[in-house]
């Protein structure tokens, strides 16, 4: 089958039990969906090109985003509820936080939990967990949201031996966000009130000493925290009042308010120049903002419910977002194009970071999956690891085993 696109630039190709997708202007291919375990028989595109249907003799229909991916690794979870997920500097290991209230420490390499640091049964939410700059130290947020008992804990843990250094004292509500300052000596920490949803504090903490530095001028709900890269400034969101807040760090004081969502803000982040901020809404978009003047540079449409999380690549070429949608979309950071679409998740992907050097990705989701992804294109030999892991080969019949002289054949 061959089939172009309705804007004529991509031709679809069956080739046995995948399609290919070729970029016909350059005339490469620039694409490939694998998936069914026979061969294609027929396939088709909608008007507008987005989606793609292809039937198969496996006896299976399936419906593609021409722009999907492939899964780079599935790690083995034990089926918690993933909830957070934060990547060590060097790329080595990752740590996972779920709602059970439990944070594993990951081998990325080796795909495997080498440490669990165990909680008290509460919660962990989106970006309550954290490395320390240089490794060493985990800090664990988490707080009951649920049940109403207001119950809350913010933990130091030591990565290497897997013991609780220090507890920190002092928020009011709910622990909903953690941060680290880019030289590993104070800490942010926000908070959330139970009751009622629009109140919060934000405090920074001595790593060190455990002391409370600072208590800000904040009396929002904070639900997600990021340092600027020199450490002066800080960027939170606040979800019940649908606005980012830009810190100065050393004053505690808010420099400026930025709205224009129109619903519950879920995540915010600095640009790769700083001057910028992203923010990530239920109201299914993200925006772009100009943090000096205010102004919304532009927006980012294609999820189609609430966006838990994003995050910029190390390059400041792309965003990655998230959410209830079960979808990871890659976006261009200047074009504000979606790129490619990461749909193998079952339930809501409450958080995504890349890796340090930009080429993969990893998630977790309500479905308990933790995802690394490709981010760059595939090399043939990744390709090759990955179709051998992943293809499918049915049994052959008895006149098929005979044809092709499989051992062992069929008694007559």
């Amino acid at each position: 089958n061959l089939i172009i696109s309705p804007d004529g630039r991509t031709a679809l190709f069956t080739g046995g039990n995948y399609l290919r997708l070729w970029n016909i202007e350059q005339w490469r291919e620039t694409r490939r969906l694998l998936g069914h375990s026979d061969e294609i028989e027929s396939v088709a595109i909608s008007p507008d090109g987005r989606l793609i249907l292809s039937a198969s003799a496996d006896g299976s229909l399936r419906l593609w985003h021409p722009k999907d991916q492939i899964e780079f690794r599935r790690f083995e979870t034990d089926g918690d509820m993933l909830t957070a997920v934060d990547v060590k500097a060097d790329g080595r290991y990752l740590l996972v936080g779920g709602f059970s209230g439990d944070t594993a420490l990951w081998d990325a390499a080796a795909g495997e939990a080498v440490r669990r640091f165990e909680g008290e049964g509460l919660p962990i939410h989106p970006g309550e967990v954290a490395f320390s700059p240089d490794g060493k130290l985990a800090l664990v947020g988490a707080g009951d949201a649920f049940s109403g008992s207001g119950k809350k804990s913010l933990v130091l843990w030591d990565i290497e031996t897997g013991e609780e250094i220090r507890r920190f004292e002092g928020h009011q509500y709910i622990l909903r966000s953690v941060a680290f300052s880019p030289d590993g000596r104070t800490a942010l920490a926000g908070s959330q009130s139970v009751s009622t949803g629009d109140a919060g504090d934000l405090i920074l903490w001595d790593i060190e000493t455990g002391e409370i530095i600072r208590r800000f001028d904040a009396t929002e709900d904070i639900t997600t925290i990021n340092f600027s890269a020199n450490g002066e400034r800080a960027l939170t969101s606040s979800a019940y009042f649908s606005n980012i807040t830009l810190w100065d760090v050393a004053a505690g004081q808010a420099i400026r308010r930025l709205e224009g969502h129109t619903d519950v803000v879920l995540a915010a982040d600095f640009g790769p120049d700083e001057t910028s901020a992203l923010s990530a809404s239920a109201d299914g978009s993200l925006i772009l903002w100009d943090i000096e003047t205010g102004e919304i540079i532009r927006r980012y449409l294609g999820h189609d419910n609430a966006v838990w999380t994003l995050d910029v690549s190390p390059d400041g070429r792309y965003v990655l977002s998230g959410g209830d949608d079960a979808t990871i979309i890659l976006w261009d950071f200047e074009a504000g194009e979606e790129l490619r679409r990461f749909s193998e998740h079952t339930g809501a992907v409450l958080d995504v970071n890349f890796s340090p050097d930009g080429q993969t990705a990893f998630s977790v989701a309500m479905d308990g999956a933790l995802i690394e992804w490709q981010i760059s294109d595939p090399s043939l030999d990744e390709l090759i690891e990955w179709v051998s892991a992943n293809r499918y080969v049915r049994d052959l019949t008895c006149d098929e085993r005979a044809q092709y002289r499989v051992e062992p054949l069929c008694e007559e």
